[in-house]
């Protein structure tokens, strides 16, 4: 059944790649300039391609047929994973997005590690002082911190622990086991997600606190960390995966402005340089590749649902 399961959601990934390339696409072929002299700029000797070089260009990059056919050429391409070349560097797409994917998911995963170690805890904190004066605190501070642009605290950490007191740096990604640089980014990056998974949080466990099944707990004699940990906390942690994946899955394809201040050298940072060099083949791969990560996080959670409650499984298979 878990097969079914899983070859339904694949299914359900590619309708949503093709609006994405299509959209993608689309806005990429109606933005200024000519892709074929962009492409032709890089290769001439003073940087003014002929008008016989920019039809060589745009017939090797198979821009002289209808839109249309434009369109079906380069998804017929990226279909067998060929994403053309970079207009900048004359590499395949998928190379440069392969040499940058790890420094994305190494910010990512340390940023939600970041979210959800202290997301949860400030949830559970607030939920066992509840309507006391330690949860208007910590709602308090998690609102206010969800309301704080990431570009905006970006730059406050920068000036305060790069350039004023000297302690971190402020960009690059380099290296070792214990790599500072990683320090601002994760703040920058996670910090915005902090709240809603403390949000989240308490109110799962300030439900899960009044069950029956947590007062029988209590009634057994157990210890109370017990009861909070193995009982309540378990049963509401499963909205908080939830938010936590889907927090992660856009932290892969929303990393962009993070790692641009700080000169992380992820797929974020590629987009944004795309831009810049107007290498439309580069962004249009970079978007891709961020909504199939997007869309395989989310099917990751569903596999996971699987584990945590073992009633969804059943019900997935009693739908098949």
């Amino acid at each position: 059944m878990r097969v079914f399961f899983v070859a339904r959601r694949l299914t359900q990934v590619v309708p949503v790649l093709f609006g994405v390339s299509v959209v993608t696409w689309g806005l990429t072929s109606l933005a200024p300039g000519d892709s074929a002299e962009i492409y032709a700029r890089q290769y001439a000797e003073n940087g003014r391609p002929t008008v016989e070089e920019i039809a060589r260009a745009r017939q090797s990059l198979h821009l002289d047929g209808s839109r249309p056919e434009q369109y079906l050429h380069w998804l017929g391409r990226a279909v067998r994973g060929d994403l053309g070349h970079s207009f900048s560097s004359g590499r395949l797409v998928t190379h440069e997005i392969g040499a940058r994917l790890p420094a994305t998911l190494q910010l990512a995963f340390a940023a939600i590690v970041f979210v959800v170690a202290f997301g949860i805890t400030f949830g559970v904190a607030a939920a066992l002082s509840h309507r006391r004066l330690g949860d208007t605190v910590l709602r308090f501070a998690a609102v206010g911190g969800g309301a704080v642009p990431s570009f905006w605290l970006a730059l406050l950490l920068i000036w305060l622990f790069a350039a004023h007191w000297h302690l971190l740096p402020s960009f690059g990604r380099g290296d070792g086991a214990i790599n500072t640089h990683l320090v601002l980014p994760v703040v920058s990056l996670g910090l915005v997600h902090v709240g809603a998974v403390a949000r989240l949080t308490r109110s799962t466990m300030v439900d899960a606190l009044n069950q029956e099944y947590v007062r029988g707990a209590r009634a057994r004699g157990l210890r109370e960390h017990r009861v909070i940990v193995a009982h309540a906390l378990r049963n509401a942690l499963l909205p908080v995966v939830t938010q936590a994946g889907l927090t992660f899955g856009g932290m892969l394809g929303g990393a962009a402005v993070v790692e641009t201040i700080f000169a992380w050298p992820g797929i974020g940072k590629l987009a944004t340089d795309s831009i810049a060099a107007k290498d439309y083949p580069l962004l249009q791969g970079t978007v891709l590749v961020a909504a199939l990560a997007y869309l395989l996080v989310g099917l990751a959670l569903d596999l996971l649902y699987g584990r945590l409650d073992p009633r969804i499984s059943r019900r997935a298979g009693q739908a098949e």
